[in-house]
């Protein structure tokens, strides 16, 4: 039976071929990109997206198993990539506008971000002290927007656990930052304040 060129070009990359990826690449690359573009409305996501792919293409040639029509393949691809990078751009977007909404503006001094400032580095130095696990669970819960039921799937323990390292994570760096002072309402502003910076610090 004989093989179609799209057949021959994935054989040809299991094997290391270079120049078979970069054809690939040079034929789907545009429609890839096309249509990223068409579901996120942005071209730096919609490249993002296009080198995402093609690399991960790459890392499993010798195991590479493509049925059917590739185009139809890489747009699906494309379309599950682009949903999840949606989701995750609308979880970052929340996450903002809560900020925005929970700090008072006129209350709170918030120095120009700078990955290299004292602050970021004191908040840096907090998170290292907070214990392993509840370190973690905090990170899934606060900074990657997970939810308790799947943060509690991916590690493989329960959602009251987590909620419950989450808790003391907190208390830990409520603890560090505000010392043994006690002001009416820093506490949960100083946490909303952590919790931003260090967001912005993993962007």
């Amino acid at each position: 039976m004989e093989l179609s060129d799209n057949e021959l070009l994935i054989i040809q990359i299991n094997e290391g071929s270079e120049r078979a990826f970069k054809q690939l690449f040079d034929l789907y690359a545009s429609d890839v990109k096309s249509y990223a573009f068409y579901i996120l409305r942005n071209s730096e996501d919609a490249e993002d997206i296009v080198q995402e792919l093609f690399m991960e293409l790459w890392k499993r040639k010798g195991r590479l198993r493509i049925r059917g029509d590739l185009r139809t393949y890489l747009i699906s691809a494309t379309y599950n990539r682009s949903i999840t990078k949606s989701e995750r751009n609308q979880r970052q977007a929340r996450k903002k506008q809560r900020y925005a909404e929970d700090v008072d503006p006129f209350g709170v001094d918030l120095i120009p971000f700078d990955r290299e400032s004292e602050r970021m580095e004191q908040i840096r130095e907090v998170l290292k002290r907070v214990p392993k696990k509840s370190r973690e669970a905090f990170e899934m819960i606060r900074l990657h927007q997970l939810s308790f039921k799947e943060a509690a799937a991916k590690t493989g323990v329960t959602e009251a656990t987590i909620k419950s390292h989450v808790q003391n994570a907190e208390n830990h760096i409520r603890n560090e930052l505000l010392g043994s002072r006690k002001k009416r309402g820093g506490s949960k502003k100083i946490l909303i304040l952590f919790i931003y910076f260090l967001s912005q610090s993993c962007l």
